[in-house]
């Protein structure tokens, strides 16, 4: 009974589906790897179709994961934080592949914010994505002037604000440059601008004119160290 609820697309044990091409990188563009769930298919241990597969995420919840409406947006505005399993922390990055006897493909994902990990069916053509995930853009590029404190100039400092590789959940293993920015005397300019897909906030890639190596992205909003990484 478990075994035949573990395969979750109405096989049983004994039609179970084989691997033929075991698992493989991912090599494609990372940011083409970036993905939303579509809520038609689970996450599961293995590729759900072959023996032993366990359920990871519904069906229920992955759909959960890919929408957010304009109330979770709002939600977001007003406290800082998304609801629960709603937001770009629940975007998945797909880097390595299996497919079966069937000729189903399955993705090996992560969440951007690393809390589920699995396989999802995504179609029957590689790298192009369909089933349970598809493609999806986690930023988009704004105007600088478009923001609401800055200008395309070199400006002061920013104080108490992290410095990222990328902005927060846009790709997954984004990284720590700096925690809590502190150079007074530092001049940063501000490059170029993006606005997360699904909650909309702004974030700046500055480049430190006197420590290059602290340059990267933060927020414009927000005060304490830790507001635009939570």
């Amino acid at each position: 009974m478990g075994a035949a609820f573990g395969l979750g697309l109405g096989q049983t044990t004994a039609n179970a589906a084989t691997i033929t091409t075991k698992y493989t990188k991912l090599t494609t563009k990372s940011s083409s790897r970036n993905l939303t769930s579509t809520g038609n298919y689970a996450l599961y241990t293995k590729p759900g179709t072959t023996k032993g597969a366990k359920l990871v995420v519904s069906k229920k919840l992955m759909k959960t994961f890919g929408t957010y409406s304009a109330s979770d947006r709002t939600y977001f505005k007003e406290n800082r934080k998304n609801r629960t399993h709603k937001g770009s922390g629940y975007y998945f990055h797909a880097y390595g592949y299996e497919v079966t006897s069937t000729g189903a493909i399955y993705y090996r994902v992560v969440t951007m914010n690393g809390k589920y990990r699995g396989y999802v069916y995504g179609g029957k053509t590689l790298n192009k994505y369909s089933g349970g995930v598809k493609r999806v853009a986690t930023t988009e590029s704004i105007s600088i002037s478009s923001t609401s404190s800055v200008l395309n100039t070199t400006t002061s400092y920013y104080p108490f604000k992290s410095i990222w590789t990328y902005p927060k959940y846009s790709q997954y293993g984004a990284k720590l440059v700096i925690h809590a920015y502190d150079y007074p005397t530092d001049k940063l300019l501000v490059v170029k601008a993006v606005e997360r897909t699904r909650e909309h906030d702004s974030y700046l890639y500055v480049k430190n004119q006197s420590h290059p190596k602290l340059s990267g992205w933060t927020t414009i909003v927000g005060g304490s160290p830790n507001e635009d990484w939570v």
